[in-house]
């Protein structure tokens, strides 16, 4: 398949090809819409059309392709880069080479850890109270006595499985 003949047609599927939304590339085609909703639905509208449709698929392959060529050719140059730190007799550099064509091809995973994000919920008023004046000491800052026991209050330190209710001052109340 060519270029579409209808211009906007061809700019609008350019658009989404280089990573815009459909409300996006629908304006930078060139479109007029009386509100973002608008130019969304002309935008999907067009997305369904054939030839719009064919056109975008041409386009994605074009660039599955590239990417791929890039890729081969990165591994090849690192490839490349090992041999000659080899021959070379660097040893942690031809490793390392090989390390990073690993890392492209996806045969390594980096691990990440993360803490309890609900620390916190474990504590009671009494020790919440008490870590945010150590920390508060610790980065040289004097909170007094009420002001740490606020802040330990207006936490939303909830045990997991119970509901937290706030009361307004109308007497709603919000689960």
């Amino acid at each position: 398949m060519c270029i579409l003949k209808n211009a906007r047609h061809e700019r609008f599927v350019q658009e989404l090809i280089r990573g815009r939304s459909q409300c996006g590339a629908y304006l930078a085609a060139g479109y007029k819409a009386s509100s973002p909703s608008t130019a969304y639905a002309h935008g999907a509208r067009l997305v369904r059309n054939g030839k719009v449709r064919a056109r975008m698929n041409e386009l994605q392959a074009k660039e599955e392709m590239i990417s791929l060529l890039t890729m081969q050719q990165h591994l090849e140059e690192l490839r490349v880069l090992r041999e000659m730190a080899k021959a070379n007799g660097q040893m942690s550099a031809a490793i390392r080479a090989e390390e990073l064509r690993g890392r492209l091809r996806g045969f390594y995973i980096d691990q990440v850890q993360h803490r309890d994000v609900n620390e916190f919920a474990q504590m009671s008023d009494e020790q919440l109270h008490d870590f945010i004046r150590r920390e508060a000491r610790v980065l040289g800052i004097d909170i007094g006595e009420s002001v740490s026991r606020k802040l330990a209050n207006q936490s939303n330190r909830q045990p997991s499985g119970r509901k937290h209710i706030s009361k307004f001052q109308n007497g709603s109340a919000h689960v």
